[in-house]
């Protein structure tokens, strides 16, 4: 049940209590009344009649009192009088109890009060007025009264005050819904609408208020909110915006560090085809080679050769190229293939092997950002080259296993999931710097060595393609970075 209703019936009930508390008063008091008039009216009419009855005593005695008692009676139809008399012969003779209380009123002319309940269970009232004559107790006058004239009485009251009740509750009501509507009904109706609004992100309405009262107060707290709340939102989508640029901006740092890091293992790489180039046009131009076989075998060098360098050049390029994320279709061990052969002659030149597990196994395709998990690759791989001494080894293996995510629960139920895992030869990662390794400029190397960004740049990586990186070491003996990205249904 709505408000207004509510209001409205509970405001009807307590008018309605109220209304039928007064009513039972009224009516008791009515009945209180009603007795009392009767039996004054009762008395009044037994009092003239005994005085007319003692006038015409010495006169005719016992027969005029039964004469006069019997014309009064016929004169009203709800009264019966009647002649009670101290004769015991007489056939309406006044019962010595009744003589007795007479007698002992003293001539004062007092009246007794008798209450009889008749066959049908109503109740009959009996007044007697004593007789007197020569001073001596005669007989009394009867006045009797049935109790359905008070009965039809007090059901004309409770009528009149049942209709009155029910107009009075009927324009209560009526008032009570209108003024509820009006004061209560459509100002909440407007406060639930402009909630609804705010919980579903709008915060540009505001309530229109004039009221003074507690409603009008709440609206002007409800508008209020909303404006705090717009502004808030503004202020956190500017952070956010601000937010994503900056670690835009801070991968895209990333990614030119590597890059220059890059830039000798890639001048090595262009030196080699550079030189052969150089040397087979060398011989084309000095004549050595004259024979057509040998032109065109240099010829089919030098394209070998430039298509080797172009090809160094757009991977370069593709991997500094800064843009947003756009997944597609990728096969992860391509990827980390080409992250390993990006970063193969600065192995070599640390000493370094890079190792890739299963070279054969089948596709592990994956709807993925290709540069993004590359450079996430990349970074592990440069870790753990940094990491690993001359003559160690880095192993890189890519697998589809169950895995459940690391949190702060165990026991968290395992998933499919794609992993690329980087294992090093080092000495491994203390205790003490687990809690910080993917916080961005952190870093344990010397000065020169890297910048800190890597691995946070890497987590956050996996983290939009909803995986982790979880880190197994022990000082001494290495360590395993795994990249863990969910499976794709069907995978």
């Amino acid at each position: 049940m709505k408000l207004v209703p509510k209001l409205t019936v509970s405001l009807l009930l307590g008018i309605g209590v109220v209304f039928g508390i007064d009513t039972y008063l009224s009516i008791r008091r009515f009945a209180q009344f009603y007795d009392a008039d009767a039996l004054r009216d009762l008395r009044v009419i037994g009092r003239t009649l005994s005085l007319e009855v003692e006038k015409s005593w010495p006169r005719g005695g016992q027969a005029d009192a039964e004469r006069l008692v019997r014309v009064a009676d016929i004169r009203d139809p709800d009264l019966r009088i009647s002649w009670r008399s101290l004769d015991p012969r007489h056939a309406s003779r006044l019962s010595p109890e009744l003589a007795e209380l007479l007698v002992d009123e003293d001539g004062d002319g007092q009246s007794l009060v008798r209450v009889e309940t008749t066959a049908d269970g109503g109740e009959l009232l009996h007044t007697y007025v004593p007789v007197r004559a020569s001073g001596r107790l005669v007989g009394a006058i009867e006045v009797s009264e049935y109790a359905h004239a008070k009965k039809r009485f007090l059901r004309a009251r409770i009528l009149q005050r049942a209709s009155a009740a029910m107009a009075m509750v009927l324009l209560c009501g009526v008032l009570a819904w209108i003024a509820g509507s009006r004061l209560v009904g459509v100002p909440v109706g407007q406060l639930m609408e402009q909630a609804r609004r705010i919980g579903a992100g709008d915060f540009s309405t505001r309530l229109r208020v004039t009221a003074k009262d507690e409603i009008g107060a709440l609206s002007r707290s409800m508008n209020a909110m909303a404006t705090e709340l717009e502004r808030s939102r503004a202020a956190l989508e500017a952070q956010t915006v601000a937010r994503v640029a900056a670690i835009e901006q801070l991968r895209h740092v990333d990614r030119l560090k590597t890059v220059g890091t890059l830039a000798s293992g890639v001048a090595h790489e262009l030196g080699t085809p550079l030189s052969v180039i150089s040397g087979r046009a060398q011989m084309v131009l000095s004549e050595e080679a004259t024979r057509p076989e040998e032109i065109a075998e240099s010829a089919r060098v030098i394209r070998s050769q430039a298509d080797r360098m172009a090809r160094i050049v757009r991977e370069l390029l593709d991997f500094a190229r800064r843009r947003s994320p756009e997944k597609a279709p990728f096969d992860l061990r391509q990827l980390t293939g080409e992250a390993i052969s990006i970063l193969h002659s600065l192995a070599t030149r640390r000493g370094v092997r890079l190792a890739l597990l299963e070279p054969d196994a089948p596709p592990l395709p994956a709807v993925v950002d290709g540069a993004q998990i590359q450079q996430a690759v990349t970074n592990l791989l440069m870790n753990a080259l940094q990491a690993t001494q001359e003559g160690g080894t880095v192993e890189v293996q890519v697998t589809r296993e169950l895995r459940a995510r690391p949190g702060p629960r165990p026991g968290e139920p395992q998933h499919p999931c794609l992993c690329i895992a980087v294992r090093d030869e080092g000495a491994g990662i203390s205790e003490e710097h687990l809690a910080q390794l993917f916080d961005p400029f952190f870093t344990t190397k010397d000065v020169g060595e890297g910048t800190g960004l890597g691995l946070s740049v890497a987590h956050g990586i996996a983290a939009e393609h909803g995986g982790w990186i979880d880190v197994q070491t022990k000082c001494g003996h290495g360590s395993l970075f795994r990249l863990c990205l969910p499976a794709e249904p069907g995978a």
